[in-house]
């Protein structure tokens, strides 16, 4: 059975996105198909080419031999040290991939046997000699037997609203590019709000942060996020004079996903930049938005350039890119049958390319090619 050692850049159990979709989500699947996933490297805090982090990148090499690694996966974690690590691990014999979802390190992927991207527009974003050498597999969705049942059958009013969710791995102080909304939309975000879990899981990581480097500028770190945190659970509802005024819901692995069927819309929208060159913003992977079409909502998306390759516009959701569009679509979603069309046209069209099973399969695609290579 061979063994697949992944370097993650976050704690399995602080649930965040990227690593639990485009990683730990898949070992079920691996198991089934012959092979044994094993996690090599986690840090203390997030990995974002943090020096510290860096450093400790250096006895991977050890660990993989120790766990007899055939495969080394580097998740989101790049950089020069990464680099170095990524060679020696070839020179040890182990095969080697690069997952990256939102940056582009045209050095590790050149070093690694492959590179896996979460969508066609980071990966269009390589240098051309090593398109060959790079995968697309999307973000799979999440829990996808829930779905929406029960749908409002009301034209939306003022008086009485239609519910719109917006879906974030962020703790949103602001909408983001929206001015307004209509009298008739009533919003609540889903993100990194307070939660009992995630706030043990940060405490410890905290704790855990400060023990293994308890420099000034370390601790300093710490307190600062804590007292952030304690700010944040202070709020319940944003209700400022400036921006828009929304519910908060702390984001929860157990049931952040039936809960968007409570909703009658959801909303992505983005700020998008204006030049040519390659955007963070416009490189994030469709997740958010097949996550929402899965449970059957209509959408209303910026046009991120992964959405407009899902959404059909006006069929199975809406892209909206200036403030008129979003007001126009929104208007649309008034009209209580057209959210029942649009929002059973959205999950028929995306719930099977974007499986987490579809995923894995071309996971499991590149992994045969590779070691039988």
């Amino acid at each position: 059975m061979p063994t697949i050692g992944y370097v993650l850049c976050s704690e399995p159990e602080l649930n965040l996105g990227s690593t639990r979709i485009s990683a730990t989500s898949m070992f079920p699947y691996l198991r089934d198909a012959g092979y044994n996933p094993v996690v090599i490297f986690q840090p203390v805090r997030y990995y974002d080419q943090d020096r510290e982090a860096n450093r400790k990148l250096e006895g991977i090499v050890q660990i993989a031999e120790r766990e007899k690694c055939d495969v080394v996966y580097f998740q989101k974690v790049s950089g020069l040290s990464a680099i170095k690590v990524a060679r020696a691990l070839k020179e040890y014999g182990a095969i080697t991939i690069f997952g990256v979802c939102d940056l582009v390190d045209n050095g590790m992927a050149d070093t690694c046997d492959a590179t896996v991207a979460s969508s066609d527009y980071v990966r269009r974003h390589y240098n051309p000699d090593l398109q060959a050498k790079i995968v697309v597999i999307y973000d799979g969705i999440e829990k996808p037997e829930v779905r929406k049942i029960d749908y409002s059958t009301h034209f939306a009013t003022k008086a009485n609203p239609i519910k719109a969710v917006l879906l974030t791995s962020l703790t949103l102080e602001q909408v983001p590019f929206l001015t307004h909304l209509p009298e008739y939309v009533k919003l609540s975000v889903i993100g990194k709000y307070d939660s009992s879990t995630y706030s043990i899981a940060k405490a410890k990581r905290g704790f855990n942060g400060i023990i293994s480097d308890p420099s000034f500028e370390n601790v300093l770190y710490y307190l600062l996020r804590l007292s952030r945190h304690i700010s944040e659970k202070s709020k319940g509802y944003v209700n400022s004079c400036v921006g828009i005024p929304f519910e908060r819901i702390p984001w929860n692995i157990d049931d952040a996903i039936q809960v968007l069927t409570q909703f009658d819309i959801g909303i992505i929208p983005v700020e998008l930049e204006t030049d040519s060159g390659f955007s963070r913003k416009n490189s994030k992977s469709a997740n958010r938005l097949t996550q929402l079409m899965s449970v059957g909502l209509p959408v209303i998306a910026s046009p991120v350039d992964s959405y407009l390759f899902v959404i059909q516009n006006g069929e199975n959701g809406l892209i909206a890119k200036t403030m008129s569009e979003w007001t126009e679509a929104f208007e649309i979603l008034r009209n209580p049958k057209t959210r029942v069309s649009i929002g059973k046209k959205a999950r028929a069209s995306i719930i099977h390319e974007f499986s987490q099973r579809q995923q894995a399969e071309k996971l499991i695609d590149l992994l045969n090619s590779l070691t039988k290579n």
